[in-house]
C-alpha cells in the first residue's frame, strides 16, 4: 500500500503529464484582492478538472531568523509553490500538501500558458 505522501507526489506527476500533453489546459486567473494587498503573488493560473477548479501560483514568504547574541531579528524571502482547489469566486477551499513535483507542475503550466512550444515551432520553421 502506498504512503499518503507518495499518492500526492503521483497525483502531482499526473497533473504535470496531463499539462505537458495539453490534456489539461491552464489559463491566467484573476489575482485575488488579498494577493494584491500582500504583494507576495504575481500571477495565478487556473484550470478545471471534472468538477474541480485548480489554481497554482508561486508566493514569496518571509522566513525569520533570530540572533540571540545581538537580539536581532532578520529575514530572507523564499518562494513556495501552492496548488489549491478554489471556488469560482477565487476563494481557496483546500490546499494540496507541499510535496515534490509542485515546481515541475508550475513550470509546465507556465510553458503551456506562454505557448513556448508554438513559439519554438514558428521560430525554427522560418
Amino acid at each position: 500500500m502506498k504512503k499518503e505522501k507518495d499518492q500526492w507526489i503521483e497525483a502531482i506527476a499526473k497533473l504535470t503529464k496531463m499539462t505537458q500533453e495539453n490534456d489539461l489546459v491552464w489559463s491566467i486567473g484573476e489575482l485575488p484582492e488579498f494577493f494584491k494587498i500582500e504583494k507576495t503573488v504575481e500571477m495565478v493560473y487556473i484550470t478545471k478538472y471534472k468538477d474541480k477548479i485548480l489554481r497554482i501560483y508561486e508566493t514569496r514568504v518571509k522566513e525569520y531568523a533570530f540572533d540571540l547574541f545581538t537580539i536581532r531579528k532578520e529575514f530572507t524571502w523564499t518562494t513556495r509553490t501552492v496548488l489549491d482547489f478554489i471556488e469560482p469566486s477565487g476563494v481557496s477551499l483546500w490546499t494540496f500538501p507541499e510535496v515534490q513535483g509542485l515546481n515541475n507542475l508550475l513550470n509546465a503550466v507556465k510553458f503551456q500558458v506562454a505557448k513556448v512550444k508554438d513559439f519554438m515551432k514558428d521560430l525554427l520553421n522560418e
